[in-house]
């Protein structure tokens, strides 16, 4: 991927696409009912998003039926700072070059 491409995928994915920087992790939870199937082995799944949030990490119970959706946010940040990495090293590589155009603007 080049700059101007990087760039105008970057530019459809933050406009068009939500993004979640996290992770997603599963648990295997009894529910301390003693007739349930999980007080005798068969565990119940539960799925949580860890992130950062207002500076401190935080983890939130996701639905079942929503992971999918959550998967594909966290996809779309990753492709966005894949970008943002190319976007980047392009910049870096200008610089190294003497080519970078740089001003008080910038």
């Amino acid at each position: 991927m080049n700059e101007l491409s990087a760039r105008t995928k970057l530019t459809a994915l933050i406009s068009e696409k939500p993004f979640i920087r996290g992770s997603i992790s599963k648990r295997k939870l009894t529910c301390g009912n003693p007739t349930c199937k999980c007080s005798k082995g068969k565990l119940h799944l539960a799925f949580y998003l860890g992130v950062r949030f207002m500076g401190k990490r935080q983890i939130i119970h996701i639905p079942s039926e929503w992971v999918p959706v959550i998967r594909q946010w966290l996809k779309n940040y990753r492709e966005i700072a894949v970008a943002i990495d190319v976007i980047s090293e392009s910049c870096i590589t200008k610089l190294m070059k003497g080519k970078a155009k740089i001003s008080r603007e910038d």
